[in-house]
Formats: C-alpha cells, sequence, structure tokens
C-alpha cells in the first residue's frame, strides 16, 4: 500500500524544470546593426540598414564584461537605431514555461540631449515588437524581459528576436551612440520534452517609408 501511494506522488509531481542558456555566439545566433526611419521601430527587418555582426561582435556580446560592440552617427530624420538580437533555439515551444532575456547597453544622443535606450521582443502574432523595457541614463543599464505566457507567439522556426535601440530619436541632423554590452536568452522547459521541429510563423511587416 505505502508503494501505491509512493508511485500515486510521484506520479502527481510536476515534470522537472530544465535551463538553456543562449548567446549571440551560440550555434546560428547572431546580431544586426538596426537602423530605421520610424521610432520606435516598427519592423522585424529595417529598412535603412540590417547588416549582420562579426564573430568579434557575437564573442562581445556574449561576454558579461567592459567591451561593447557599438553603433552611431548622424542622421536627418526621426530614426531608430541600434541592434537586432537573434536567438535559435531547440527546445519544444510547447515545454517552454518561460523565456528571459537579459540586455546591458547604453545610448546617448546630442540632438534631442537625451540618453537611454529601450528594449523590445518580437511577438510574431502581433506582427510586432513587444514587451518594451526602457531606461534614461547615459551609463549602462540592464534590462530584463521575462515571458511566461503565450510562449509560441515569440517563437517561429525556434528563432525569438529582440532589438535594442535608443530611447529617444535621432533628429534634425544631430548625432548618437549605442552600445551592447551583453546579451543572453535563458529558456526554461520541461526536462521530459524532446526538442521537436519547430512551427514557422510566416508574418509580413514594413515601416511605411
Amino acid at each position: 500500500m505505502r508503494l501505491l501511494v509512493a508511485i500515486l506522488i510521484l506520479f502527481a509531481l510536476p515534470a522537472p524544470a530544465d535551463l538553456a542558456t543562449y548567446y549571440p555566439n551560440s550555434a546560428n545566433c547572431t546580431g544586426v546593426h538596426y537602423q530605421t526611419c520610424t521610432h520606435p521601430p516598427t519592423a522585424l527587418v529595417p529598412t535603412n540598414s540590417d547588416y549582420p555582426w562579426s564573430d568579434d561582435d557575437r564573442n562581445t556580446a556574449s561576454t558579461d564584461d567592459d567591451n561593447a560592440v557599438g553603433t552611431g552617427g548622424g542622421w536627418c530624420c526621426d530614426e531608430s537605431f541600434g541592434f537586432r538580437v537573434k536567438m535559435q533555439i531547440v527546445e519544444n515551444p510547447a515545454a517552454i514555461t518561460q523565456l528571459k532575456w537579459t540586455f546591458k547597453g547604453n545610448g546617448q544622443g546630442n540632438y534631442p540631449s537625451v540618453s537611454g535606450q529601450s528594449v523590445a521582443v518580437w511577438d510574431y502574432s502581433a506582427v510586432a515588437w513587444t514587451n518594451t523595457q526602457s531606461g534614461t541614463a547615459s551609463s549602462r543599464e540592464t534590462f530584463t524581459i521575462t515571458v511566461t505566457t503565450n510562449i509560441s507567439h515569440y517563437i517561429s522556426g525556434g528563432t525569438a528576436y529582440l532589438v535594442c535601440y535608443q530611447t529617444a530619436p535621432v533628429s534634425q541632423d544631430g548625432w548618437a551612440f549605442f552600445n551592447l554590452y551583453y546579451v543572453k536568452l535563458e529558456v526554461t522547459y520541461s526536462a521530459a520534452a524532446p526538442a521537436v521541429p519547430q512551427t514557422v510563423i510566416t508574418t509580413t511587416s514594413g515601416d511605411g517609408q
């Protein structure tokens, strides 16, 4: 009888959770420089520039230290610029209970004279950058974005995206810079669930520029 009770209790326990962590230098993960004439950004792929990181950039953004991947310059319209980070995961979305992004960076501009950076994650269902976190400091800031519901909205074909950009748009021939020091994605999932081929969600989006 005691053995039967023990077996019943065992089966009643939740499945053990496991954790996988992804960085820009993990397999099939990377980042790109992101610039678009829309602020805040609205498109997954920007209209202005979308050129990829080098291997050195990927390694720099994957190491939590004082080195950063930088971008910046002068522009003449209300723009968003920064980086888009792609993480390619292998876990079954149905088994994932949490996606947690951690980001460290800083941004600053002279016109308008506003500092700070914002981060958001791509929602394939909404076709939009969502869960935005923003700051106003010129020094390095740390943000986390945690998703625990509708996990499948944030993954398509195993791909999850984060965008980071300066909080204030650059305008009237101003200049700005943006530094990304570190980014990672932690995936909490049921250890009992195997990896499976991912469902690809087909969406289209543009900046309207």
